[in-house]
């Protein structure tokens, strides 16, 4: 039991390493801070989802001055072969190069909702739905 303790922060540090080296983040309802160098202008968000539910992330709201959405698919989870398990829905952008001549702070926001309510009046307002929220950070 106490060897397990003292692992945890070992397998912190590498996981945070892993996801650093990747440049990929992971949605966990706490916004998060992406920082884009003009060396490696792409990163890729995955956001826990289930379409079997009905819902998916929508994207509600980026700077298409500065950002190119360049995919987006979903991506089941390797470890259950189950119909209708969850997974991740993985959104892929581009930082255009005009975002790097000064440095630029960016908002990308998601919502989690069924995709024919995105038309609704009340859609940007609602609060139960879940939302992630991103902040990406350029830099030459």
């Amino acid at each position: 039991m106490l060897s397990n303790y003292r692992s945890k922060p070992f397998f912190s540090v590498l996981l945070a390493i892993f996801l650093l080296s990747t440049s990929m983040v992971f949605a966990d309802n706490t916004p998060a801070t992406i920082t884009v160098h003009a060396k490696h202008p792409q990163f890729t968000i995955q956001l826990k989802s289930n379409p079997s539910t009905g819902y998916r992330w929508v994207l509600r709201e980026y700077s298409e001055r500065f950002l190119q959405m360049e995919e987006h698919h979903f991506q089941p989870a390797k470890t259950r072969f189950l119909v209708g398990a969850p997974g991740y829905e993985v959104w892929t952008f581009h930082v255009k190069p005009t975002a790097f001549v000064t440095a630029q702070s960016l908002v990308i926001r998601f919502a989690y909702i069924r995709p024919w309510e995105a038309n609704r009046a009340n859609y940007h307002d609602a609060p139960k739905a879940p939302s992630a929220v991103f902040h990406v950070l350029t830099v030459k």
